[in-house]
C-alpha cells in the first residue's frame, strides 16, 4: 500500500475568478500556519504568474492511497 499527498491552493483573481495551484509530494503534516505563509508569499510575488492571485480562498490536502490488488490468484 502506497500513500501520497497533493496541496490544492485556491485562490482568487483580480476578476473574482478562482486561480488553482497544485503541489504533488506534499508533507501531508504541513501546518496551516505554513501554508497560509506559502500563500501570503505567492499573493506577494503574484507578477510571476500568469493568472495573479489577490486573495486567498482555501487550502486542501488531498492524500490518495494505492492498494495492488492481487489478480493473479
Amino acid at each position: 500500500m502506497t500513500e501520497s499527498s497533493k496541496l490544492k491552493l485556491v485562490f482568487k483573481n483580480a476578476g473574482g475568478e478562482d486561480v488553482n495551484f497544485t503541489f504533488s509530494s506534499a508533507d501531508k503534516n504541513v501546518e496551516s500556519s505554513d501554508v497560509r505563509a506559502l500563500m501570503n508569499g505567492m499573493i506577494t510575488n503574484g507578477t510571476i504568474y500568469t493568472d495573479v492571485p489577490v486573495a486567498i480562498s482555501s487550502a486542501t490536502m488531498i492524500t490518495t492511497t494505492e492498494t495492488e490488488i492481487n489478480v493473479n490468484a
